[in-house]
Parts: C-alpha cells; sequence; structure tokens
C-alpha cells in the first residue's frame, strides 16, 4: 500500500469514528455532514469523497465483523456455534451506540441491495449444514424454516435492545436465547448433545 492510500484509509477510518461520535451525542437526524467533518478535522468535500450520504456512513458503523468459519468453528458442538455466533453478533451491534443500531434498522427497512440479513441467513444455513454433517441435526432437518426462527429471535434482541433504550441486555440473555433456540429445533437433533 503506499503512503498515499494509508493516509487515505486513515481518513476515511476517522471520518467513520468522527461520525460515530457526533451520532451518538446528537442523534442521526440532528448530526450534520458539517458536524461529522468538522470533528474528524477535514474539508466537508472530503465526506463526499468516501461517502455519498449520511445514511451510507450508517452501513460502516454497524457492519458486523463476522464470525471466520473456520474448520474448528464449525467442528464445535451446535449449541456452542449458536451462542458464539449470538455473542460475536450482539458484541457487534452493542459496539455502536443505540442512536446507530435505530438508524441502521431504519435504513434495513427496505433494503435496496443485498441486506445484512440475508448475509446473517447465510451464516446460520452455514452453521446447520455444517451441524448436519456431524451428525448433530437430522438429514431432513428444514433449514430455512429453522434459519428464519433463529434470525428472529436474534433480531428480537437487537430490536428490544433499541426499544428500551439499552435496558434490554442481549449479553444477559444469551444462555436463555441459546437454550430457547435449541429446544426449537430439538425434534430435528440426532442424539443428546
Amino acid at each position: 500500500m503506499t503512503m498515499r492510500q494509508e493516509l487515505a484509509l486513515k481518513t476515511r477510518e476517522n471520518i467513520i469514528e468522527s461520525a460515530k461520535k457526533v451520532i451518538s451525542e446528537k442523534g442521526f437526524k440532528e448530526a450534520s455532514i458539517q458536524d461529522i467533518t468538522q470533528k474528524a478535522g477535514v474539508a466537508k468535500g472530503t465526506f463526499y469523497t468516501y461517502f455519498k450520504t449520511k445514511e451510507e456512513i450508517i452501513k460502516e458503523l454497524i457492519a458486523t465483523k463476522f464470525i471466520k468459519f473456520e474448520d474448528d468453528f464449525l467442528d464445535k458442538p451446535l449449541q456452542e456455534k449458536i451462542k458464539e455466533y449470538n455473542k460475536n453478533l450482539m458484541n457487534q451491534i452493542q459496539s455502536c451506540d443505540v442512536e446507530i443500531c435505530r438508524q441502521w434498522i431504519i435504513n434495513n427497512l427496505k433494503p435496496v441491495e443485498l441486506d445484512k440479513i440475508g448475509y446473517d441467513s447465510e451464516s446460520i444455513r452455514i452453521i446447520l449444514k455444517s451441524s448436519i454433517k456431524k451428525g448433530e441435526l437430522k438429514k431432513d432437518t428444514p433449514i430455512e424454516e429453522i434459519v428464519g426462527f433463529i434470525i428472529s429471535t436474534i433480531y428480537g434482541m437487537m430490536l428490544s435492545w433499541c426499544m428500551t433504550d439499552k435496558k434490554y441486555e442481549p449479553q444477559e440473555h444469551l444462555d436463555i436465547i441459546t437454550e430457547f433456540i435449541l429446544n426449537g429445533i430439538k425434534p430435528y437433533r440426532k442424539g443428546d448433545f
């Protein structure tokens, strides 16, 4: 990477971090691009070099650092995979301020491109298919129905966190939620795990 590319990357990251602070302080609607660039110490035009709109920066702020589905992760028992996936997802969501999460939800009510829920659904499909391959789940397990069930549960936790202004703490409920999910798919489990 050239020095110029490194500087551009640092400028972009500075704008993202400044946006996170400004939106957390003022809320999405009240935060202006001018506020963001002023906090970042860059010209207003610099914002548009990297982002088209304020909504676009929300995608960057909430972008989940997904679990790398390495062999060691997929070899874990199903309950560990589900719990770890939920924990990582909630950590990423909660690492952003609740105002950012709320705006992300609003932006995704009418997604115009491959949305986050599509990516999360595919991640859960991978987890379930690995459990079928390991013999933890039956071969005729209705994957799509279970994916919908798990996504609804996970996104319900995120929504509850936003709607209660962070009073509902998803991390405190992970064990219960994992057990709830595992009980929901009990008819498709093989053996006792």
